[in-house]
Protein backbone atom coordinates (compact mmCIF):
# COMPACT_ATOMS: atom_id res chain seq x y z
CA UNK A 1 0.00 0.00 0.00
CA UNK A 2 1.71 3.18 -1.19
CA UNK A 3 1.91 6.33 0.91
CA UNK A 4 -1.03 8.73 0.37
CA UNK A 5 -0.55 12.37 -0.56
CA UNK A 6 -1.73 14.36 2.46
CA UNK A 7 -2.38 17.94 1.29
CA UNK A 8 -3.59 20.33 3.98
CA UNK A 9 -5.44 23.06 2.05
CA UNK A 10 -4.27 25.68 4.53
CA UNK A 11 -1.73 25.15 7.29
CA UNK A 12 -2.10 28.76 8.40
CA UNK A 13 -1.08 32.38 8.11
CA UNK A 14 2.57 32.77 9.06
CA UNK A 15 3.12 36.52 8.78
CA UNK A 16 0.43 38.23 10.82
CA UNK A 17 -1.67 38.33 13.97
CA UNK A 18 -3.56 35.15 13.09
CA UNK A 19 -0.25 33.34 13.04
CA UNK A 20 0.72 34.77 16.40
CA UNK A 21 -2.07 32.77 18.04
CA UNK A 22 -0.02 29.64 17.43
CA UNK A 23 3.46 30.82 16.53
CA UNK A 24 4.20 32.56 19.81
CA UNK A 25 7.97 32.98 19.83
CA UNK A 26 8.49 30.55 16.94
CA UNK A 27 9.64 31.72 13.54
CA UNK A 28 7.61 30.62 10.50
CA UNK A 29 10.43 28.19 9.71
CA UNK A 30 10.16 26.64 13.17
CA UNK A 31 6.40 26.31 12.80
CA UNK A 32 6.74 24.56 9.44
CA UNK A 33 9.26 22.17 10.97
CA UNK A 34 6.64 21.39 13.60
CA UNK A 35 3.93 20.77 10.98
CA UNK A 36 5.97 18.29 8.98
CA UNK A 37 7.65 16.61 11.96
CA UNK A 38 4.56 16.17 14.13
CA UNK A 39 1.93 15.37 11.48
CA UNK A 40 1.80 13.19 8.38
CA UNK A 41 1.05 16.26 6.24
CA UNK A 42 2.88 15.99 2.90
CA UNK A 43 2.13 19.49 1.61
CA UNK A 44 0.59 22.60 3.13
CA UNK A 45 -1.27 25.47 1.48
CA UNK A 46 -0.10 29.03 2.09
CA UNK A 47 -1.85 32.31 1.32
CA UNK A 48 -2.32 35.83 2.71
CA UNK A 49 -5.54 36.27 4.67
CA UNK A 50 -8.10 38.77 3.37
CA UNK A 51 -9.59 39.77 6.72
CA UNK A 52 -7.70 43.02 7.24
CA UNK A 53 -10.68 44.79 8.76
CA UNK A 54 -10.48 42.36 11.68
CA UNK A 55 -6.79 42.99 12.27
CA UNK A 56 -6.09 46.71 12.26
CA UNK A 57 -6.43 47.32 8.52
CA UNK A 58 -3.21 45.52 7.58
CA UNK A 59 -2.87 42.60 5.23
CA UNK A 60 -1.81 39.46 7.06
CA UNK A 61 1.36 38.83 5.08
CA UNK A 62 1.90 39.63 1.41
CA UNK A 63 2.60 37.61 -1.69
CA UNK A 64 6.29 38.48 -1.72
CA UNK A 65 6.69 37.03 1.77
CA UNK A 66 4.79 33.89 0.90
CA UNK A 67 6.50 33.35 -2.44
CA UNK A 68 9.98 33.64 -0.94
CA UNK A 69 9.02 31.37 1.93
CA UNK A 70 7.37 28.69 -0.19
CA UNK A 71 10.31 28.63 -2.60
CA UNK A 72 12.37 27.14 0.22
CA UNK A 73 10.00 24.17 0.36
CA UNK A 74 8.91 23.48 -3.22
CA UNK A 75 7.87 19.88 -2.51
CA UNK A 76 6.16 20.81 0.75
CA UNK A 77 4.21 23.98 -0.05
CA UNK A 78 1.26 24.80 -2.29
CA UNK A 79 1.24 28.56 -2.86
CA UNK A 80 -2.09 30.32 -3.41
CA UNK A 81 -2.19 33.78 -4.91
CA UNK A 82 -4.45 36.49 -3.49
CA UNK A 83 -6.23 39.52 -4.95
CA UNK A 84 -9.30 41.56 -4.02
CA UNK A 85 -11.74 41.52 -6.99
CA UNK A 86 -13.08 44.93 -5.89
CA UNK A 87 -9.74 46.38 -7.05
CA UNK A 88 -10.88 45.91 -10.64
CA UNK A 89 -8.11 46.27 -13.21
CA UNK A 90 -5.47 46.29 -10.48
CA UNK A 91 -6.64 42.84 -9.37
CA UNK A 92 -6.34 41.52 -12.93
CA UNK A 93 -2.83 42.94 -13.22
CA UNK A 94 -1.88 41.35 -9.90
CA UNK A 95 -3.17 37.96 -11.03
CA UNK A 96 -0.94 38.09 -14.08
CA UNK A 97 2.03 39.37 -12.05
CA UNK A 98 1.71 36.67 -9.39
CA UNK A 99 1.36 33.87 -11.94
CA UNK A 100 4.37 35.04 -13.92
CA UNK A 101 6.61 35.74 -10.93
CA UNK A 102 5.51 33.29 -8.22
CA UNK A 103 4.90 29.55 -8.22
CA UNK A 104 1.17 29.91 -7.54
CA UNK A 105 -1.01 26.84 -8.10
CA UNK A 106 -4.35 28.49 -7.35
CA UNK A 107 -5.89 31.63 -5.84
CA UNK A 108 -7.63 32.13 -2.50
CA UNK A 109 -10.47 34.65 -2.17
CA UNK A 110 -12.41 36.28 0.66
CA UNK A 111 -15.80 37.83 -0.11
CA UNK A 112 -15.35 40.40 2.62
CA UNK A 113 -13.66 43.63 1.59
CA UNK A 114 -10.32 43.98 3.40
CA UNK A 115 -10.80 47.75 3.41
CA UNK A 116 -13.72 47.63 5.79
CA UNK A 117 -16.90 45.81 6.81
CA UNK A 118 -19.32 47.92 4.76
CA UNK A 119 -18.58 46.37 1.38
CA UNK A 120 -18.08 42.95 -0.10
CA UNK A 121 -18.51 41.06 -3.34
CA UNK A 122 -20.27 37.92 -4.57
CA UNK A 123 -18.85 35.18 -6.77
CA UNK A 124 -21.67 35.57 -9.31
CA UNK A 125 -21.18 39.33 -9.74
CA UNK A 126 -20.66 39.74 -13.49
CA UNK A 127 -18.94 43.11 -13.14
CA UNK A 128 -16.70 42.39 -10.14
CA UNK A 129 -16.03 38.63 -9.99
CA UNK A 130 -16.43 37.40 -13.57
CA UNK A 131 -13.45 39.36 -14.96
CA UNK A 132 -11.34 37.65 -12.26
CA UNK A 133 -12.59 34.17 -13.18
CA UNK A 134 -12.00 34.95 -16.86
CA UNK A 135 -8.44 36.05 -16.10
CA UNK A 136 -7.69 32.90 -14.11
CA UNK A 137 -8.95 30.71 -16.96
CA UNK A 138 -6.96 32.76 -19.48
CA UNK A 139 -3.78 32.31 -17.42
CA UNK A 140 -4.27 28.56 -17.01
CA UNK A 141 -5.13 28.53 -13.30
CA UNK A 142 -7.40 25.62 -12.36
CA UNK A 143 -8.25 26.34 -8.70
CA UNK A 144 -10.19 29.21 -7.11
CA UNK A 145 -10.62 28.69 -3.36
CA UNK A 146 -13.32 30.73 -1.64
CA UNK A 147 -13.59 31.30 2.12
CA UNK A 148 -17.18 30.53 3.07
CA UNK A 149 -19.18 29.77 6.20
CA UNK A 150 -18.16 30.35 9.82
CA UNK A 151 -20.59 33.25 9.81
CA UNK A 152 -21.72 33.51 13.40
CA UNK A 153 -21.20 37.28 13.24
CA UNK A 154 -23.34 39.99 11.64
CA UNK A 155 -26.04 39.54 9.03
CA UNK A 156 -23.62 41.15 6.57
CA UNK A 157 -21.07 38.37 7.04
CA UNK A 158 -23.73 35.66 6.91
CA UNK A 159 -24.83 37.05 3.55
CA UNK A 160 -21.29 36.92 2.16
CA UNK A 161 -20.58 33.50 3.71
CA UNK A 162 -23.47 31.77 1.92
CA UNK A 163 -22.13 29.46 -0.85
CA UNK A 164 -24.99 29.86 -3.33
CA UNK A 165 -23.19 32.64 -5.21
CA UNK A 166 -20.63 30.05 -6.39
CA UNK A 167 -23.39 28.07 -8.11
CA UNK A 168 -23.71 30.35 -11.14
CA UNK A 169 -19.96 30.96 -11.32
CA UNK A 170 -19.24 27.22 -11.38
CA UNK A 171 -21.77 26.78 -14.17
CA UNK A 172 -20.40 29.67 -16.23
CA UNK A 173 -16.71 28.73 -15.79
CA UNK A 174 -16.44 24.93 -16.18
CA UNK A 175 -12.67 25.20 -16.77
CA UNK A 176 -12.18 26.58 -13.24
CA UNK A 177 -12.50 24.42 -10.12
CA UNK A 178 -14.09 26.17 -7.15
CA UNK A 179 -13.17 24.96 -3.64
CA UNK A 180 -15.64 26.13 -0.99
CA UNK A 181 -13.73 26.38 2.29
CA UNK A 182 -15.14 25.04 5.56
CA UNK A 183 -17.93 23.42 3.48
CA UNK A 184 -19.71 26.75 4.12
CA UNK A 185 -20.50 25.57 7.67
CA UNK A 186 -23.19 25.63 9.00
CA UNK A 187 -24.70 25.54 5.49
CA UNK A 188 -23.17 22.13 4.73
CA UNK A 189 -26.19 20.88 2.77
CA UNK A 190 -26.10 23.94 0.51
CA UNK A 191 -22.50 23.29 -0.49
CA UNK A 192 -23.30 19.59 -0.94
CA UNK A 193 -26.14 20.41 -3.33
CA UNK A 194 -23.83 22.57 -5.45
CA UNK A 195 -21.16 19.84 -5.38
CA UNK A 196 -23.73 17.30 -6.55
CA UNK A 197 -24.65 19.45 -9.55
CA UNK A 198 -21.30 20.86 -10.71
CA UNK A 199 -18.30 18.70 -11.59
CA UNK A 200 -16.00 21.64 -10.83
CA UNK A 201 -17.23 22.42 -7.30
CA UNK A 202 -15.57 20.94 -4.20
CA UNK A 203 -15.61 21.60 -0.47
CA UNK A 204 -12.74 21.98 1.98
CA UNK A 205 -12.98 19.94 5.18
CA UNK A 206 -11.38 22.60 7.35
CA UNK A 207 -12.73 23.54 10.79
CA UNK A 208 -15.14 22.69 12.20
CA UNK A 209 -15.23 19.43 10.23
CA UNK A 210 -11.64 18.15 10.45
CA UNK A 211 -11.14 19.64 13.90
CA UNK A 212 -13.77 17.35 15.47
CA UNK A 213 -12.73 14.11 13.73
CA UNK A 214 -10.92 12.86 16.83
CA UNK A 215 -12.28 15.15 19.57
CA UNK A 216 -16.01 14.80 18.95
CA UNK A 217 -16.52 11.77 16.71
CA UNK A 218 -20.32 11.85 16.89
CA UNK A 219 -20.33 15.43 15.64
CA UNK A 220 -17.93 14.40 12.87
CA UNK A 221 -20.32 11.59 11.92
CA UNK A 222 -23.16 14.10 11.73
CA UNK A 223 -21.28 16.67 9.63
CA UNK A 224 -19.94 14.09 7.19
CA UNK A 225 -23.37 12.48 6.85
CA UNK A 226 -24.98 15.83 6.09
CA UNK A 227 -22.66 16.18 3.10
CA UNK A 228 -22.37 12.58 1.91
CA UNK A 229 -26.12 11.96 1.80
CA UNK A 230 -26.19 14.51 -1.04
CA UNK A 231 -22.79 14.56 -2.77
CA UNK A 232 -20.02 12.01 -3.44
CA UNK A 233 -17.01 11.77 -1.09
CA UNK A 234 -14.45 12.78 -3.69
CA UNK A 235 -15.97 16.25 -3.68
CA UNK A 236 -14.38 16.78 -0.24
CA UNK A 237 -10.79 17.98 0.23
CA UNK A 238 -8.76 17.83 3.45
CA UNK A 239 -7.83 20.97 5.40
CA UNK A 240 -7.17 21.90 9.03
CA UNK A 241 -5.99 25.51 9.57
CA UNK A 242 -3.15 24.09 11.66
CA UNK A 243 -2.04 27.55 12.80
CA UNK A 244 -5.21 27.68 14.93
CA UNK A 245 -6.03 24.02 15.58
CA UNK A 246 -4.11 21.53 17.72
CA UNK A 247 -4.34 17.75 17.46
CA UNK A 248 -3.91 17.58 13.68
CA UNK A 249 -2.25 14.16 13.70
CA UNK A 250 -5.13 12.91 15.84
CA UNK A 251 -7.53 14.19 13.16
CA UNK A 252 -5.56 12.64 10.29
CA UNK A 253 -5.52 9.24 11.95
CA UNK A 254 -9.16 9.48 13.01
CA UNK A 255 -10.32 10.27 9.49
CA UNK A 256 -8.13 7.56 7.96
CA UNK A 257 -9.87 5.04 10.27
CA UNK A 258 -13.34 6.58 9.87
CA UNK A 259 -16.17 5.30 7.78
CA UNK A 260 -19.80 6.16 7.23
CA UNK A 261 -21.85 5.01 10.25
CA UNK A 262 -23.96 1.96 9.49
CA UNK A 263 -27.20 3.69 10.42
CA UNK A 264 -26.39 6.48 7.94
CA UNK A 265 -25.58 3.91 5.27
CA UNK A 266 -28.95 2.30 5.84
CA UNK A 267 -31.01 5.48 6.22
CA UNK A 268 -29.48 7.52 3.40
CA UNK A 269 -27.98 4.87 1.14
CA UNK A 270 -24.47 6.27 1.57
CA UNK A 271 -21.82 3.80 0.45
CA UNK A 272 -18.85 3.10 2.74
CA UNK A 273 -15.71 5.03 1.84
CA UNK A 274 -13.02 3.06 0.05
CA UNK A 275 -9.29 3.56 0.50
CA UNK A 276 -9.27 5.22 -2.93
CA UNK A 277 -11.96 7.66 -1.75
CA UNK A 278 -9.87 8.67 1.25
CA UNK A 279 -6.72 9.09 -0.83
CA UNK A 280 -8.64 11.38 -3.16
CA UNK A 281 -10.06 13.35 -0.25
CA UNK A 282 -6.74 13.68 1.55
CA UNK A 283 -4.96 15.19 -1.45
CA UNK A 284 -4.96 13.31 -4.71
CA UNK A 285 -7.97 15.14 -6.14
CA UNK A 286 -6.54 18.59 -5.40
CA UNK A 287 -3.04 17.55 -6.47
CA UNK A 288 -4.30 16.17 -9.77
CA UNK A 289 -6.36 19.28 -10.54
CA UNK A 290 -3.35 21.48 -9.80
CA UNK A 291 -1.13 19.37 -12.03
CA UNK A 292 1.27 18.40 -9.25
CA UNK A 293 3.86 15.68 -9.85
CA UNK A 294 2.30 13.44 -7.22
CA UNK A 295 4.60 10.44 -7.67
CA UNK A 296 7.68 12.64 -7.68
CA UNK A 297 6.57 14.60 -4.63
CA UNK A 298 5.82 11.44 -2.67
CA UNK A 299 9.19 9.96 -3.60
CA UNK A 300 11.17 13.07 -2.67
CA UNK A 301 9.26 13.89 0.54
CA UNK A 302 9.53 10.31 1.73
CA UNK A 303 13.27 10.77 2.21
CA UNK A 304 13.72 14.48 2.91
CA UNK A 305 14.79 16.08 6.18
CA UNK A 306 11.23 16.49 7.39
CA UNK A 307 10.51 12.78 6.93
CA UNK A 308 13.68 11.85 8.77
CA UNK A 309 12.73 14.13 11.65
CA UNK A 310 9.18 12.86 12.11
CA UNK A 311 8.10 11.89 15.59
CA UNK A 312 7.88 8.17 16.43
CA UNK A 313 4.10 8.41 16.29
CA UNK A 314 4.06 9.84 12.77
CA UNK A 315 6.65 7.29 11.64
CA UNK A 316 4.46 4.48 12.97
CA UNK A 317 1.47 5.85 11.10
CA UNK A 318 3.50 6.27 7.91
CA UNK A 319 4.82 2.72 8.25
CA UNK A 320 1.29 1.52 7.42
CA UNK A 321 2.01 2.51 3.85
CA UNK A 322 4.78 0.48 2.28
CA UNK A 323 6.17 2.19 -0.79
Amino acid sequence: MSRPLFIDNQIGNLFGKVGSFKLGHQTPEMYVDKVFHETATTMGGLNPVGFMDFFGGKMLGNMDNYAKFSDQYRDRMVLFGYVNPLDGEKALEQIEYQIKNFNVKGFKFYNTDPRGPTRGWKCDDRKVAYPVWEKLVQMGIKVASIHKGLSQGSTYYRYLADPLDIDAAAGDFPELNFFCYHASYPEVEKSAMIAAVHDNFYVDMGPPISSVAARRPLEFDELMTRFLKIAPPRKMSWGTDQILIDGVQDAIEAFWRWNVPRDAQKKWGIKPLTEEDKRAMFGETLGTIMGLDIKGILKRTGKDGFAKGQTPRVKRFSAMFND
